[in-house]
């Protein structure tokens, strides 16, 4: 009987499945998102992909080999991508995909209110998971809404991290703060709103607080009364801090004047009492020597 049960435990751990691998990078849904080079500084995209494999996904972009979809872009622009590929990037352009009308092997759909450029750069990723580093930069708040809107989340993340490391400026910060807001992101609202109430003399003046001012009046009224919570709070701590340190100064005086009544005081007395070497009324004797000096300079003076 033990026999056959330790065979059968011994036959159960040949079909133990593998642990699931480690949690992804918060940046993306690849294990380790970077920037490396290859052939360009600037190119950022994922370890856990060749580059081979990579270059492959972006020459069958640019070249659009059989490619199946034309997005049209604002200005008249387009952009060709297959439809297999948008599909399984993006359920929002495979509805999408699903509604457009077919013209022969042809389908059309249209991104627009975003430059042509900035489309290009979102369907180059759904391919590959790469961009150039100048691209990113100038388009990403439009990458961060056709994340979100298309439902691309692993490019979402990527915009968020971008933005809170580097990209967020004084400049931009409330465009993005609003941004954050529609987008659902909440620790990028949660930094901008931060950096909004630490700075908010010069945010106050910047371009993107008088556009807020005239489209979101709403908002600026309950950032203006974060602000105001913010000053009250700040003077609250001081008030806290002040208060302590009386009562610490209290509490030093106190026990300068137990330990005179109770010990002595080489200073101001009684003198009859054995001194110890550590003497708390030390602060109140230097009070005493400086009350006495002045009194001295003001009776030389008259």
């Amino acid at each position: 009987m033990d026999g056959n049960c330790c065979k059968s435990l011994r036959n159960a751990k040949q079909f133990i499945p593998l642990p699931p691998p480690l949690p992804h990078s918060a940046a993306t849904s690849f294990p380790c998102k970077c920037l490396v080079t290859n052939n360009s500084a600037s190119r950022g995209h994922s370890r856990s992909v060749s580059s081979s494999t990579r270059d492959l996904w972006d020459r069958l972009f640019d070249e659009g080999y059989k490619a199946d979809v034309c997005i049209n872009t604002d200005n008249g622009g387009i952009v060709y991508a297959h439809s297999n590929i948008l599909a399984m990037a993006s359920p929002a352009l495979r509805g999408m995909l699903k509604q457009a009308k077919r013209h022969k092997r042809w389908r059309s759909i249209s991104i627009l209110g975003v430059p042509h450029d900035a489309v290009r750069v979102f369907i180059r990723f759904l391919y590959s998971s790469c961009y150039e580093k100048e691209e990113m930069e100038e388009f990403i708040l439009q990458l961060l809404v056709l994340s979100h809107v298309y439902v691309v989340p692993h490019l979402k993340r990527e915009c968020e991290e971008k933005l809170e490391l580097g990209y967020l400026t004084i400049d931009n910060v409330v465009d993005v703060f609003q941004l954050a807001l529609l987008c659902d992101a909440p620790r990028l609202s949660l930094i901008c709103h931060r950096t909004i109430l630490k700075n908010f003399k010069v945010v106050s003046e910047s371009e993107g607080w008088k556009a807020m001012k005239q489209s979101h009046p709403v908002l600026e009224k309950e950032v203006l009364e974060s602000v105001i919570d913010e000053e009250n709070s700040k003077k609250e701590r001081m008030r806290k801090i002040n208060e302590r340190e009386i009562y610490l100064q209290l509490y030093d005086a106190m026990e300068a004047l137990v330990h005179i009544c109770r010990d002595g005081c080489k200073t101001i007395g009684p003198h009859d009492k054995d001194f110890k070497a550590n003497q708390p009324c030390k602060g109140l004797c230097s009070l005493q020597e400086d009350v006495a000096t002045i009194g001295v300079a003001f009776s030389t003076m008259c």
